[in-house]
């Protein structure tokens, strides 16, 4: 279950001192800002962060994995259009989001971009607000970078993030084998993201490009 109410929305300065802190401390792009015992830990993003080849890296996601992050992304034609963030999957796992903009007209969309692909292969682009969503990156080593988008207002906003456990059964190197109980993938991508129970493939709608390509 996600937290019943997002974290604080107050912005702390981010020095260089408090990012290489976090970076010692295996934080990857984004610097703990917040989340005292027993919350998850809170990051907040690291500018430039405009494309997925400049992501804020958030390191491992696993079965146990709960982080939250915090972030500003402008709607068009604003300067700051898309944050991008990296996840490298530990094991097969589940991954459920939640993407909550402070703004009360806020409309935030969440994709997914395959680096090994060079594209956009899901996407969460509904009406709400929150937005909500699903997926699963299917074996060990494989990279995914969140996309987080603005469809009406500049806003500042939180993203949680929740790991379950998503086992595929034997394989190499991780990878679902001929025999691997598998539970059924409704839109499988066939890049490693797949979105088990319906998430919105985006992939013939937006090309090879992605968002901050476009």
């Amino acid at each position: 279950m996600f937290l019943a109410q997002r974290p604080s929305a107050r912005r702390i300065l981010v020095t260089a001192a408090l990012g290489l802190a976090a970076s010692c401390a295996g934080g990857g792009g984004g610097v703990i800002i917040g989340g005292p015992p027993p919350g998850p830990p809170i990051y907040g993003e690291i500018e430039p962060n405009d494309s997925p080849w400049s992501a804020d890296f958030l390191g491992g996601v696993h079965g146990a994995t709960h982080f939250i992050v915090e972030g500003h992304v402008e709607g068009w034609p604003g300067f700051d259009l898309y944050d991008h963030f990296e996840l490298i999957a530990d094991e097969p796992v589940g991954i459920e989001f939640i993407l909550y903009g402070d703004d009360p007209f806020a409309d935030l969309d969440l994709y997914l971009f395959d680096p090994d692909s060079g594209q956009i292969v899901g996407g969460y682009d509904g009406p709400w607000n929150p937005e909500e969503g699903f997926f699963t990156i299917d074996w060990a080593g494989k990279s995914v970078v969140l996309v987080v988008e603005s469809a009406t207002v500049d806003t500042t906003y939180s993203l949680e993030i929740r790991g379950v456990p998503w086992h595929f059964g034997p394989g190499s190197e991780g990878e679902p084998g001929a025999e691997a109980q598998r539970r059924p993938a409704a839109e499988d991508s066939g890049t490693g993201i797949s979105f088990p129970f319906g998430g919105a493939l985006r992939a013939a709608e937006q090309g090879d490009a992605a968002p901050g390509e476009r």
